[in-house]
């Protein structure tokens, strides 16, 4: 899929067009997939952080906070699934 306009037209200007196109579309992709691996590593790391938590409930309210908040970073991960 480009994502830049078509640029060749079978001179030597279009074919060096076409090959800086191709570069540019190369290092694009590149760059978005770094993007998105630094987002994920990051979230990543903020949900170990969250899970490894030594958070244990003094009373019955606690408990139930624990178990919401539980619930939420389930539905956290199950969402950030089904998008990738």
């Amino acid at each position: 899929m480009s994502i830049l306009l078509p640029l060749f037209d079978g001179s030597v200007d279009g074919m060096q067009a076409a090959e800086r196109r191709a570069n540019l579309e190369d290092s694009y992709y590149l760059h978005r997939f770094l993007s998105d691996y630094r987002d994920l590593i990051s979230w990543i790391h903020d949900m170990k952080t969250i899970i490894s938590a030594d958070d244990l409930a003094k009373d019955v309210a606690g408990a139930e906070s624990l178990l919401e908040k539980h619930q939420e970073h389930k539905v956290g991960l199950m969402i950030s699934v089904l998008l990738t």
